[in-house]
């Protein structure tokens, strides 16, 4: 029997972040991934009647994940080096082996360690991994070098780093 829209939409909301996983993989770019995530939501949408279960449906959408990315790269004419199927075959099953209570608790404890942030050091990171802007743009922006700012950026990320372990295990413990 046929998948119906909220069976569909259901089992590509629970494979969200491996699917988006997969696709950021490729593309490098979150505003892309969610783009391409909900470009594979709308065809599996339309082709809903040719989804028997869950198992059929998530292997369609990563694979058509997968295709979308790389038609969105020959497209742009991005000149990048995809990676080969059998290197996404194993990320892909790297991701698979993750638990998803695993994936969903790390970015829990990274939004709210960003939130702890101080302003302007959300700022800076927004800038830099969500923009996708160089260092070199924001250094001169903020009157600094791009190495004062790279080492900014390190002791934020290795802040990030312990303030997500930090919750992870006082999450574990309690």
């Amino acid at each position: 029997m046929p998948m119906n829209e909220e069976e569909v939409v259901s089992v590509l909301l629970q494979d969200r972040v491996r699917i988006c996983a997969i696709l950021w993989m490729m593309v490098h770019d979150s505003h892309t991934t969610d783009d391409l995530f909900q470009d594979v939501v709308v065809k599996a949408l339309k082709s809903r009647d040719t989804f028997h279960d869950a198992t059929h449906l998530s292997r369609w959408a990563r694979t058509t994940a997968r295709h979308r990315a790389i038609d969105h790269l020959r497209h742009r004419n991005i000149r990048t080096k995809v990676l080969n199927e059998r290197a996404l075959d194993l990320m892909e099953a790297h991701i698979d082996n993750q638990t998803r209570s695993s994936l969903d608790g790390r970015i829990d404890a990274l939004r709210d360690c960003l939130q702890n942030l101080p302003e302007r050091s959300r700022r800076l990171l927004e800038r830099r991994y969500h923009h996708q802007e160089k260092a070199t743009e924001i250094a001169h922006d903020r009157g600094v070098s791009a190495e004062a700012l790279y080492q900014q950026l390190s002791r934020l990320q290795r802040s990030l780093r312990q303030c997500v372990e930090t919750r992870l295990n006082s999450s574990s413990t309690s």
